[in-house]
């Protein structure tokens, strides 16, 4: 018995080892990489030979790298967002009468510019992030569309398909991760609820990977202002004696580069972000006292990770604190973040 779990061990690092390294490295911003001439990756041990087939699909990354002083080594990474899976094309978790918008938000929306839909891009986002190794997985929510058994078993067997371990992934839900709408007239936002919390890691927003140099703080359900309990969370986490980077859905507004309001108005025609005046979100007190914290010039938070808009944008939030919003996995994108030593580009 000792025997075969020192195997199983073996065996997860030996795959570990084996894998292709992660596309690109220190290259921030870089939006049209491709990942199609890349090699294989698999490992013998004995007669097993264990291997992560790369992803048939040809996805564009969207990356950035984070400098952080004093870091031993360098972390990669994975970031996917907005991926708004459907799955419900025919009567059955969907009622009739709702087929129709769903139809054409499948044929319309939930769709690559190629025409591969959402549902059949999920196992090949599950394929890239198993060819790689990523220190992290970050899930930056509306996930699926709607929330519906159907949409929910697909997801689950995505996440049952992962390399990772738990401890790796994190995953921060929006309104569509929970919400029935579209076709959700049999599926409240309390199954929603339900649901979710059975899908990885309990859904209780206690979202956060801790390495030994660094934090990766989620704000789950940030499309809602926060309650204390998740305010009281978010700021011990911001306390920790080591450099954060947050991950949101819902982004926050830029107190220096205007850019972030022309970006959402394109692509949203509203300003769709967390903003003190004429936003869908407005931020109530204790949603406003995280960002002062976040944005306040001793914050030992150094990166804002978002997404949302549809769009890729990065820019400034307040006092030298960078933030990217990551453009959309339905469109066959996938972010890369790289975690560097400051001031040293060749560090990995």
């Amino acid at each position: 018995m000792v025997f075969a779990v020192v195997l199983c061990i073996a065996c997860s690092r030996a795959i570990q080892e084996a894998q292709p390294d992660v596309p690109g490295g220190q290259t921030a911003g870089d939006s049209a990489k491709s990942t199609e001439d890349v090699s294989s990756g698999d490992v013998s041990l004995g007669d097993a030979v264990i291997q992560y087939e790369p992803p048939e699909y040809d996805f564009k990354v969207d990356e950035i790298t984070v400098e952080i002083e004093g870091l031993t080594r360098g972390y990669d990474i994975a970031f996917v967002n907005d991926l708004h899976m459907i799955t419900d094309t025919e009567p059955g978790d969907v009622l009739e009468e709702n087929l129709p918008e769903v139809r054409e938000r499948y044929e319309t929306f939930s769709v690559t510019p190629e025409g591969v839909h959402a549902e059949e891009l999920w196992p090949e986002i599950v394929k890239f992030l198993n060819y790689y190794n990523f220190d992290a997985v970050v899930f930056g929510g509306d996930m699926v569309d709607y929330c519906s058994h159907s949409n929910m078993r697909a997801l689950k067997s995505g996440f049952d398909d992962l390399k990772y371990p738990e401890e790796q992934i994190l995953y921060i839900r929006s309104d569509h991760d929970y919400g029935g709408w579209y076709g959700g007239s049999v599926f409240t936002d309390q199954d929603g609820f339900m649901e979710q919390a059975k899908l990885w890691d309990g859904d209780d927003g206690s979202a956060c990977i801790e390495f030994d140099e660094f934090l990766i703080v989620g704000v789950n359900k940030s499309y809602q202002n926060l309650s204390d309990g998740r305010l009281r969370f978010l700021k011990d986490k911001l306390r920790a004696d080591k450099p954060v980077i947050v991950v949101t859905h819902v982004p926050f507004y830029s107190e220096e580069d205007p850019t972030l309001e022309q970006v959402s108005m394109a692509t949203r025609n509203r300003i769709y972000y967390w903003n003190k005046t004429d936003s869908v979100y407005m931020p109530d007190k204790n949603t406003q006292a995280f960002i002062d914290g976040m944005y306040d010039k001793d914050s030992n938070v150094i990166q804002l990770l978002a997404a949302h808009l549809h769009a890729s944008w990065d820019g400034i939030a307040a006092n030298d604190l960078k933030e990217h919003i990551f453009a959309p996995a339905f469109e066959g994108r996938i972010g890369i973040v790289h975690v560097i030593k400051a001031n040293d580009g060749e560090e990995k």
